[in-house]
């Protein structure tokens, strides 16, 4: 093991991704390193190329696409790297941080907050072990209270923040102090007609947030039908679909239907249990990648070739339809639905609000 060796590793959803994160803590932490994987890699994979790295710190970037692969993933580490230290970070560890180090004890920090930033000061200014501040974080004990400023000072964070108060003494901007010290200053009278005011405010925001994401935002058919990167897959004539919405900046707005990939032949562009946009046409380009139905064997994802339904990995055949086992053309596909197309919890519930009037 290399005593000096700092390894940021990303779970990217796809081969296309790039994880940012990492080369910010790369850059902000000078001579680590960062490896780079998928949630598609096999587990027992990923590790041995983790062990091969022999890291003495080891830094997972804890994302919602690949939170369930990084528990896994920690369950095997201490067997095969008993001595590395190892910290999480990102949003799928920011909150409920004790719950998380309770239930995963080889975990040595977590990093709450911008990790490029709060890592490098942890070393330099803490002057404490990753293991004491761990104990902090689980409740097993308490820095001392003249340490405490200090602490707050180098992590940026309220004293709520650390000890994880919700709701309670929240600090006020400027402004929203001033507007506390307006309310207080006025009688009875004055407070009901500031209040009205600031209802009748919330709402014309509230309507102006409706109508921007009503543009921003659309619904996709998703008819539960499977196009196999293989051998073929039944296509099933469905009626009733649930919806996918998307960023109508993205390519799903030229799309018609959501579909999802079955098997591996299209690898690596295409990955099993992807789901891709299909527009319906009703010509091919050859190069770009289809669906089609195949009479005898179903429906499938291919690249279009002169002759034939091409497989773009190598260890699966290509199609050569004929006869009884013509092609019918479904339609293009425009490309993998990746995260950056999904909207967020707040703004689809905003969507959906649209939608009811």
């Amino acid at each position: 093991m290399d005593e000096n060796k700092i390894l940021w590793l990303a779970l990217n959803a796809k081969y296309s991704h790039t994880s940012l994160s990492v080369r910010y803590l790369r850059q902000a932490v000078p001579g680590s390193e960062i490896m780079e994987l998928t949630i598609n890699h096999q587990l027992l994979a990923m590790l041995g190329e983790i062990y091969s790295a022999k890291p003495k710190v080891l830094g997972i970037s804890c994302y919602i696409w690949n939170i369930e692969l990084v528990k896994s993933l920690l369950k095997l580490l201490p067997a095969a790297l008993p001595d590395t230290i190892i910290i999480c970070g990102g949003p799928e560890v920011s909150y409920g941080v004790t719950e998380f180090m309770q239930e995963f004890p080889m975990v040595d920090y977590v990093c709450r907050g911008e990790g490029e930033e709060a890592l490098p000061k942890l070393a330099k200014q803490l002057q404490v072990s990753l293991s004491t501040v761990r104990n902090w974080e689980c409740g097993l004990s308490r820095p001392d209270p003249e340490y405490l400023r200090h602490m707050f000072s180098v992590l940026k964070i309220t004293p709520n923040d650390f000890f994880g108060i919700e709701g309670v003494g929240d600090a006020l901007s400027t402004p929203e102090k001033r507007v506390v010290r307006a309310f207080r200053s006025l009688d009875a009278r004055g407070q009901e007609e500031l209040l009205a005011i600031g209802e009748a405010l919330s709402r014309q925001r509230h309507l102006r947030q409706l109508e921007e994401i009503r543009g921003r935002i659309l619904a996709l058919p998703d008819y539960g039908r499977y196009a196999a990167a293989g051998a073929g897959d039944g296509w099933s004539q469905q009626t009733e679909a649930e919806p996918v919405y998307l960023y109508s900046n993205s390519p799903a707005a030229e799309a018609d239907e959501v579909i999802t990939v079955s098997g591996h032949s299209m690898e690596p562009g295409y990955h099993d249990r992807d789901r891709v946009l299909v527009k319906y046409c009703t010509e091919v380009v050859l190069g770009q990648v289809y669906v089609f139905s195949i009479r005898g064997l179903g429906c499938v994802i291919k690249e279009a070739a002169a002759d034939r339904l091409h497989s773009r990995n190598k260890a699966y055949a290509d199609i050569v339809p004929g006869g009884e086992e013509g092609a019918e053309l479904i339609g293009r596909v425009l490309g993998v639905i990746g995260p950056d197309m999904i909207p967020g919890e707040e703004e689809l519930a905003l969507y959906r609000e649209t939608m009811d009037r």
